[in-house]
Order: C-alpha cells, then structure tokens, then sequence
C-alpha cells in the first residue's frame, strides 16, 4: 500500500510539475509575442512619425534659413536619407504578423504618405533646389502640414491598434 501511495503522489507530483512547464512556456510565448508583435512595431510606427515629422521641419527651417542667406545645401541629401530611413522602417514594419484591421489601416496609410512625400517633401525640395524658399516656407505651412496629419491619423490608429492588442494578449495570459 505505502508504494502505490508513494507512487501515487509521484505521478500527481510529475503532473502537477508538467503543468507547471507548459503554462510557463505558454506565458513565455505570450510574452515573446507581445515584445516582438506589438512592442517593436510600435517603436517603428513612432519612428515613421518622428522622421516624417522632422522631414517637414528641417524643409521648413531650410526656408527660413535660406532667407537670411545661410546654406541649405546638406538638406536635400539629410531629407533623401530621412525618406530611405522611412521605407526601410516600414518595410520591416509591414512583415510583420498584421491583424486584418491593421493590414487595412496599413494600406490606408501607404497612399497618404506617398502623396505627403510627392506633394510636400519632394515638391518642397524642387522649391529648395530653386531658392524658392518663400513657396517653400508656404508648402510646409500649409499642404505638407495636412498632407502629414492625414498620414499621421492613419499612423495614430496603428499605435492604437498596437496598444488595443497588447492589452488583449496580457488579458488573455492573466486569465490563463
């Protein structure tokens, strides 16, 4: 009697041990799928918007500083690298694993940033390269300004989405 007892509570032990293992895998997937699904695409959304945003403002400044007769000759290459930086960021972006909601608020948001980039940034550079840096001034303070916040709304939404799935794979990890 003693060894089916003893034997008993080994493979109850060996299980209770087993189950242990497996829900810790299952959390550690979780965890793992939060960091590498939600947490870096957020970083590159936010690096999207702060180079989108900085493309304008150094257009901007190159107005003004071209005005008062300072150079602006390193703009055009620092703006062109911006851009590139921009496409790789989302190239990664884009392969990662998308929601259909995301994949739709992502298709959304290609067309508004190419029209920002054709109708603000590489507009503003012909501007630049003309020294037409009143036009210029007047393109970054108005179309390039709502050329980026209808791309930026679509971005804000990726965030949210980002957040919003997140929450949910936490949720479901602490219930488990």
């Amino acid at each position: 009697r003693l060894i089916t007892l003893i034997s008993a509570q080994a493979v109850f032990m060996a299980m209770i041990g087993l189950v242990g293992v497996l829900a810790t895998n299952n959390s550690n997937t979780r965890t793992e799928s939060i960091y590498d699904d939600r947490a870096v695409p957020l970083t590159q959304l936010f690096e999207i918007n702060d180079r989108m945003k900085e493309a304008s403002i150094m257009l901007y400044a190159a107005a003004i500083d071209g005005r008062a007769g300072k150079s602006v000759s390193d703009v055009a290459g620092k703006v062109a690298a911006n851009s590139e930086a921009i496409d790789k960021v989302w190239g990664e972006y884009i392969v990662t694993y998308l929601t259909p909601e995301e994949k739709g608020v992502a298709e959304s948001f290609m067309p508004k940033r190419k029209e920002y980039v054709d109708n603000g940034i590489k507009a503003g550079l012909a501007l630049l390269a003309a020294n037409k840096f009143d036009e210029l001034a007047a393109l970054q303070a108005g179309k390039t300004r709502e050329l980026f916040s209808a791309a930026k709304s679509d971005l804000d939404k990726l965030v949210a989405i980002q957040v919003k799935e997140a929450k949910f794979e936490f949720d479901s990890a602490q219930r488990e």
